[in-house]
């Protein structure tokens, strides 16, 4: 059965009316991506994959879980290696946010947005001299990573087959505010 774009908003003092059919965010950020990623990369071979797992939540609530957890998606954007194709380097980010401190109003929409960025100069890169990556790129966002790293954990646990791990040659980090940055006491 197809995965339903929009959820109910029961009414609450948290979210100003009107309540009643409301947009389910984390479907509708996972079907931007898809879409941007595969209109603008189809000439290199991309492929695109969601990966579902229930997140157990308890953590901080956020956007698209709260702290009892629920249905979660990780999404890669996959160019393949020319040379080494067995060979993976990833760049991710978490795209779930926090709900509480001075970050929250862009933690983590800048991570996720630099993901897709890079994404772009490279291939831009890769169109203008004519080459390919030589091993295999891999641009994926994370959910569930605030409620405490879930989805990069269970990418790692169930999605890269055993004995694989050790092809995984980089993996590059894009959470500008993480540290909490300044500092106050």
């Amino acid at each position: 059965p197809a995965t339903p774009t929009h959820g109910t908003c029961p009414p609450s003092p948290e979210i100003p009316g009107p309540w009643g059919q409301c947009f389910n965010n984390q479907l509708e950020y996972l079907d931007h991506y898809e879409h941007s990623m595969e209109s603008s990369f189809a000439d290199l071979g991309l492929i695109v994959k969601r990966y579902p797992f229930i997140s157990p939540g308890t953590g901080s609530r956020g956007l698209y879980l709260d702290a009892s957890g629920g249905q979660a998606y990780n999404i890669t954007a996959t160019i393949p290696g020319a040379d080494h194709p067995e060979e993976t380097v990833l760049v991710g980010a978490h795209y779930d946010f926090t709900d509480s401190g001075p970050a929250a109003a862009w933690d983590s929409a800048e991570g996720h947005t630099e993901v897709m960025r890079m994404a772009y100069i490279m291939a831009d890169y890769y169109r203008r001299t004519g080459t390919r990556p030589s091993v295999t790129l891999k641009f994926v966002p994370w959910d569930s990573e605030e409620s405490g790293t879930h989805g990069s954990q269970d990418y790692v646990d169930n999605n890269i087959p055993p004995g694989e791990l050790d092809e995984v040659r980089g993996y590059f980090n894009v959470d500008p505010c993480a540290g909490a940055y300044p500092a106050f006491e």
